[in-house]
């Protein structure tokens, strides 16, 4: 009885494999960088974010020529201050100092929460167009280029989808 159940464990165990060997398995890679690069989307996003970190700059140079300005007042005058008036003009220029590195934090913050809020859209877009492509083409896996991790491929077994994602998303560079 025993051997039995070990003859037909091993004809199931068979038959299991040569179906699962009878599946072609299908792979596909991208760059995922490339096809961001190549969306017209990206190209408006970083036209509104040059434009938003320009002003951060001009307003971040605004209070440095501001508090230049003042330490070359201070450093002219200081002879003739009183002690009192000496200390709250250096307060003065403490604060400011303190102010334009707060300002310079904070436009650094707000930089990357508005870059993230105009990515994020744009790359959703192509995750969904990779599915799409990848699942209409009967693809197992995609493997995506960009970070290097893929260190060998072969060609004849594995299709760059670059081409078939940009015709899903329209674009014809």
């Amino acid at each position: 009885m025993k051997r039995f159940v070990k003859l037909v464990l091993l004809v199931v165990l068979m038959a299991g494999g040569t179906a699962a060997m009878g599946q072609q398995l299908k792979f596909g890679y991208i760059n995922s960088q490339e096809l961001i690069t190549l969306m017209p989307e990206r190209d408006s996003a970083q036209a509104k974010m040059e434009k938003f970190v320009q002003e951060i700059q001009d307003q971040v140079e605004a209070l440095q020529v501001e508090l230049n300005n003042k330490f070359q007042k201070y450093q002219k005058e200081a002879s003739t201050y009183t002690p009192t008036i000496n200390e709250q003009k250096q307060k003065e220029l403490q604060d400011l100092s303190n102010r334009l590195q707060e300002y310079q934090q904070a436009g650094e913050n707000d930089a990357r929460t508005m870059n993230m809020e105009l990515m994020t859209p744009i790359f959703n877009k192509a995750n969904e167009a990779i599915n799409k492509v990848a699942a209409a083409n009967g693809f197992t896996a995609i493997f995506d280029t960009t970070a290097g991790a893929l260190l060998y491929y072969d060609p004849n077994v594995m299709v760059d989808i670059l081409p078939m994602v940009k015709a899903e998303l329209g674009i014809t560079k």
